[in-house]
């Protein structure tokens, strides 16, 4: 159980992160794009919440294959729209 609360607070964090890293100026409000992954997180946070699915590493991965893939739209366009 302490593993899967670590996990959860992992995920938070990184979305906490990126928008601190936002605010300070260091990434382009495009950035944002990774809250449209938000869904997944949720989904993945809710199965966890009752068990630890065969699939997890699975989930994760696709987690983290939706989340990278809209951070660097984000940082595309913040690069090429300012």
């Amino acid at each position: 159980r302490l593993a899967i609360k670590l996990y959860r607070s992992l995920v938070v964090i990184i979305y906490i992160w990126t928008a601190l890293l936002i605010i300070l100026g260091q990434l382009s409000p495009w950035s944002l794009l990774v809250l449209l992954s938000l869904p997944v997180a949720y989904q993945l946070m809710a199965v966890l919440r009752q068990e630890m699915p065969q699939d997890a590493d699975a989930r994760t991965a696709q987690l983290d294959a939706v989340f990278g893939a809209l951070f660097i739209i984000g940082l595309i366009l913040g690069r090429c729209l300012g």
